[in-house]
């Protein structure tokens, strides 16, 4: 699957990009926002994993993209708000600290882009908005 990695800590996504790498993943990285973006939009990807906070703005519009380019999206954080917040609405992620393995079975699970397509995707992501912003 080609996965694109998003984390801003450039040794997180090393560390990360290796593990994805030797599992048999093709994988980009990027540690913006706006370098997620332009990733998506110039290269493609089937599945974006994000870190939900990023030093230009929150994955969310990263997402939005992704999803409406058809790609799976996993978010990555280690904010409970956060975190709670995208269990409320249904979109797949993983809280820190987590291992390898379960970071594997996660990406099995968010495989498929989010039900509905890009129109239930966009919901989800304005509940998330909302919901964040509370």
């Amino acid at each position: 699957m080609r996965l694109l990695l998003v984390e801003d800590t450039p040794d997180v996504r090393r560390v990360l990009a290796e593990f994805l790498i030797v599992s048999g993943h093709e994988v980009l990285e990027a540690g913006t926002a706006q370098s997620a973006i332009d990733v998506i939009s110039t290269q493609g990807c089937d599945m974006v994993i994000s870190d939900v906070h990023l030093p230009d703005g929150d994955c969310i519009g990263v997402a939005e993209i992704a999803t409406q380019k058809n790609a799976a999206v996993l978010l990555i954080t280690g904010d409970d708000i956060f975190a709670d917040a995208l269990a409320e609405v249904g979109i797949p992620h993983l809280r820190k600290p987590f291992g390898m393995k379960t970071l594997a079975l996660r990406i099995d699970e968010a495989a498929p882009p989010l039900q509905g397509g890009a129109s239930a995707a966009g919901a989800k992501f304005a509940a998330l908005r909302a919901r964040i912003e509370q």
